[in-house]
């Protein structure tokens, strides 16, 4: 049985890449012919606006109300999810080791994650914090978490990821919302966020029901690996319980397994990078 939510965001998804292959084959002969030139030339600026304006794939969730787009990364081998809430923006790029950038942006005001197994950047507006795991003061994680306590765009990221969780919303683009919403929870200092973003990824409500078009095989193990990782985690934390500086060494290392894993998903599926 499948959902019929389900349904509707896959059939959106499927409507809207039609309209890009119909749209993409109606190029008039002096439009290519205007484009031309300045690739032949190998001006980089032109090459990427020419991959920046490809068609993602875009579904939508009424109920949480966002819709989302994901594409190839400008550059690298990444992957990019777009993703729009009312006037909240949100960018995500992820790398195959499981590194991501993440930008929230609402108005005026913009925050950038930068993460990777090391540690992370995080930045508002001109204000930026270095967070590096070997670093055992909470000076700088102190100032990082009022930083994004104080940040309105955070809240709406954070009330959108939790909207989400509640819809449980299994594709792979709310997934990766929800997942960067721990690592931004941590840093706010939510110390709980990981351990519910963990315990999310393996505790489905209908394990009998999958996307229609998804590979099986696929979806079975990325939900091996997330399960594996939930484990890998709770040893981790729980050995370390009494001391919550190696508690966020053990939620980094889930963070870069996780966000890695769902990469793997997407090339499991068959999702052009190109």
């Amino acid at each position: 049985m499948v959902r019929s939510g389900l349904i509707r965001r896959w059939s959106v998804r499927v409507v809207v890449l039609g309209m890009a292959v119909a749209t993409g084959g109606s190029t008039t002969g002096a439009a290519a012919r205007a484009q031309r030139p300045a690739l032949e030339k190998g001006s980089v600026s032109a090459q990427k606006s020419v991959r920046a304006q490809k068609i993602g794939q875009v579904s939508r969730n009424d109920r949480a109300d966002v819709t989302f787009e994901l594409r190839p990364a400008i550059s690298g081998n990444g992957v990019t999810l777009i993703a729009r809430s009312g006037d909240l923006e949100i960018a995500k790029t992820v790398q195959p080791t499981g590194d991501f950038v993440l930008e929230l942006s609402s108005g005026q005001e913009k925050v950038t994650l930068n993460a990777s197994a090391q540690g992370a950047r995080v930045s508002r507006g001109k204000t930026s914090h270095m967070l590096r795991r070997s670093d055992t003061s909470d000076e700088t994680p102190a100032r990082v978490r009022r930083m994004l306590a104080e940040s309105p765009v955070v809240l709406k990221y954070r009330s959108l990821t939790t909207r989400l969780m509640e819809d449980d919303d299994r594709t792979h683009e709310a997934l990766a919302l929800i997942m960067s919403d721990a690592t931004i929870g941590m840093l706010a200092g939510d110390i709980g966020a990981p351990r519910r973003a963990a315990r999310y990824l393996v505790e489905r409500h209908n394990r009998g029901v999958r996307h229609a078009g998804l590979a099986v095989d696929c979806f079975t193990l990325m939900e091996t690996r997330m399960v594996e990782a939930w484990n890998d985690y709770g040893a981790c934390y729980y050995s370390t319980r009494y001391n919550t500086f190696y508690q966020s060494i053990c939620s980094w290392r889930w963070t870069t397994q996780v966000e890695s894993y769902w990469f793997n998903f997407l090339s499991c599926t068959g999702f052009s990078f190109s």
